[in-house]
């Protein structure tokens, strides 16, 4: 999807204005002549709450993810001052709008206060400008404006009755008089308003003066094409028709002129050659005679979003429901035990990943461990509950019960905390040790074992201590993996039919992982920035 996006912007942006692209083939869907050229609107909207779907074409996919994420990001303060502009407009009389001369008069001067500046000058700040020429291009269907309560909707929905597979020039046409003053002309006889109501075409004006008050102090001239050069005082003005005729002019005595622009990139070329030394061009705004993107806005960066922007959009509704069930899972864990919730909170999903010597099987139990997805059901039994012989009676279980509470559980995780009791290790936060796999402190005697290698040895290396630190957490994390993957093992051969390995086969099997996984980690571990220090053998 986002790379339909992506292939539609770079089509509407690159594309030329002689040649039919396979966009205009699609969108009209008839093959009676000529197929119209078509804009795309881009707007800036908040992720739909149910996904992003793919539709049955790619062209409509990459052209609808362009409608409501291709565009940039407004303002923070922009909803509220158009929002300010709507209670002068309607609660205020700042719009007046009168039938004079088979046009509509609209006088505007009640919008050009305090909002007004603050707005120009909200503008400028951001190295923004309104591009009005490109306002004609823009689809009633696409566009999205302000509406009360400052929400984005469609031209279409705000304006009851405009039709939808118009853009904003099939409609009608503007010219300013003066400063405050515009004139609207419909584009067709029956929207006219002599001896009538303005029909739907008022509201039409009132919202497009709204959301674009610089219609009303502007002189729309739509060959104008905006460049962006150093220095910013640069005599250079370029003009294109929409024959293709480019004229660019860089004093007041001379301009020249270049005919058969049919592509922004051609236009881009012809004004920077004739620009020269002088005048370093650094971006030139598409033009609605080449392009196909409506730009309504002039940004400080460039137009075409990566894939990454929209493959963001796509999965924000995901990324939320993911989030959601990752808190729902972690205060099932809460109301279970505090304590193990306490230490997977701390577990990271990479920190599994990076356990040496665990294995894909290993791996799957702690992710599963940690999301709370594990399946209660009893098959031997045909119910929820425990498998265990001493646990027959238990029916209300969960994960914690399975990997901690159950006497199958206290069994092996005697064979793998008594280990690490006589080398000195508290009991008293051994179980968010546990499901954190997350070593409180190194064990006093194994400081001792370190102190009389040193002295036997005459090491004398800095790094012995962090090593000796990284090679103790790598075997509590192995170790207590291995005791939630031998838990695991043990409830789901109770499944088998032939299942006739007893419970000291289990004790001796974790017992044999442990040491094998302790001496993996003495050949693995090696302290961050030093080398693993000679002289010493596995414990």
């Amino acid at each position: 999807m986002a790379m339909a996006a992506v292939t539609v912007t770079r089509w509407a942006t690159t594309g030329t204005s002689e040649l039919q692209i396979a966009g205009d083939v699609l969108f009209d869907g008839s093959d009676s002549g000529m197929a119209p050229a078509i804009c795309i609107t881009p707007n800036r909207l908040p992720p739909p709450p149910t996904g992003s779907r793919q539709l049955y074409t790619m062209w409509k996919t990459g052209r609808t993810l362009i409608t409501n994420n291709g565009g940039d990001e407004l303002a923070k303060q922009h909803p509220s001052l158009i929002m300010a502009l709507r209670v002068l407009a309607y609660d205020f009389g700042g719009v007046r709008i009168t039938w004079e001369q088979d046009a509509y008069r609209v006088d505007g001067l009640g919008l050009l206060g305090s909002v007004y500046t603050l707005m120009g000058k909200q503008g400028a700040q951001r190295a923004e400008e309104q591009c009005l020429e490109w306002l004609p291009a823009a689809g009633l269907a696409d566009l999205h404006v302000c509406h009360e309560g400052g929400d984005l909707k469609p031209l279409k929905q705000v304006v009851y009755g405009a039709a939808a597979n118009s853009s904003i020039s099939d409609v009608m046409m503007c010219t300013l008089e003066k400063r405050g003053i515009l004139w609207v002309r419909p584009r067709k006889p029956k929207w006219r308003g002599d001896g009538k109501d303005c029909y739907w075409l008022g509201d039409l004006i009132t919202v497009l003066v709204t959301n674009y008050p610089f219609l009303l102090t502007r002189m729309y001239d739509s060959s104008v094409v905006r460049i962006t050069a150093t220095p910013p005082d640069h005599p250079l003005t370029a003009g294109l028709e929409a024959d293709g005729t480019l004229a660019v002019t860089s004093s007041t005595v001379r301009t020249e002129c270049v005919v058969g622009i049919n592509s922004h990139l051609a236009l881009e070329d012809a004004i920077k050659t004739i620009a020269g030394q002088e005048v370093k061009v650094l971006r030139v705004h598409p033009h609605p005679h080449l392009s196909r993107l409506v730009c309504l806005r002039t940004a400080g960066r460039r137009r075409q979003h990566s894939r990454k922007h929209y493959k963001r959009y796509v999965r924000w509704a995901a990324a939320r429901r993911g989030i959601t069930q990752e808190q729902m899972r972690a205060e099932k864990w809460r109301k279970s035990s505090a304590t193990a919730a306490e230490g997977l909170a701390k577990l990271e999903w990479k920190q599994i990943r990076r356990i040496i010597g665990l294995g894909p099987r290993g791996e799957q139990v702690l992710y599963r461990l940690r999301a709370w997805a594990y399946s209660m059901y009893d098959v031997p039994n045909g119910r929820l509950g425990c498998p265990h012989e001493h646990c027959a009676h238990e029916v209300n279980v969960d994960v914690h019960h399975i990997f901690w509470e159950c006497p199958a559980a206290r069994k092996l995780r005697n064979v793998f905390v008594a280990q690490w009791q006589r080398l000195g290790m508290p009991t008293a936060d051994m179980e968010r040790a546990c499901f954190g796999l997350d070593l409180p402190a190194v064990p006093g005697q194994i400081w001792e074992v370190a102190a009389q290698h040193k002295l036997r040895l005459a090491i004398v290396d800095e790094s012995l201590d962090e090593y000796i630190t990284a090679l103790t957490e790598g075997c509590w994390r192995i170790g207590a993996a291995l005791y939630f993957h031998a838990v695991w093992r043990w409830r789901v051969q109770h499944f088998d039919d032939t299942n006739n390995v007893t419970v000291e086969h289990h004790k001796l099997m974790l017992a044999y992982r442990l040491r094998q996984g302790y001496e993996n980690m003495h050949v693995y571990v090696r302290p961050r920035g030093a080398q693993r220090p000679t002289g010493l053998q596995p414990w």
